[in-house]
């Protein structure tokens, strides 16, 4: 379930936690230490300092065959503008949705960067096309530079 205080007032869907999904390259696995546990999701998330490192989310596509958002909770110091995130599916699809017909494994708009975030209160929202209802979404994040003056704090996701 979700609850108010501690996500967005207008979310209604599934929360997938950074510490629950499949890591790579030594992303992390940290609990937060703050006075503020409101600001977090689940138990923790996931620190990535260095290039390579990546979060690969497997998310299933809800009882409806509509447009969704995907919605990222992190913070990054400012320098960070090289998280790339890709989404696809995990199979190839044929169907039609609001008058668009969509196959393959390609979500369209689906590869770009993320903005740097300081703050939970403002997470980046990406709208998707239109999903098959069952189907799954492979999400990843991935850091792409190895050159960060601040490396030591990196680039944390929550959910």
């Amino acid at each position: 379930t979700i609850e108010d205080f501690r996500w967005l007032p207008f979310l209604d869907g599934l929360i997938y936690e950074a510490e629950d999904a499949a890591l790579g390259g030594g992303a992390s696995v940290e609990t937060p230490v703050t006075n503020d546990d409101s600001k977090f999701t689940g138990t923790g998330g996931v620190r990535m300092k260095d290039g390579g490192n990546h979060i690969t989310f497997y998310v299933t596509v809800p009882q409806r065959t509509i447009r969704y958002e995907l919605v990222v909770r992190y913070e990054s110091p400012s320098q960070f503008d090289n998280i790339l995130l890709t989404i696809t599916r995990s199979q190839a699809v044929s169907y039609l949705c609001q008058g668009s017909s969509f196959t393959g494994t390609a979500v369209d708009g689906s590869v770009g960067t993320l903005p740097a975030l300081v703050d939970f209160d403002s997470p980046f929202v990406k709208p998707l096309p239109c999903q098959l209802a069952g189907s799954e979404l492979i999400v990843n994040l991935t850091y792409n530079d190895n050159n960060v003056a601040n490396a030591a704090d990196g680039f944390f996701v929550d959910s």
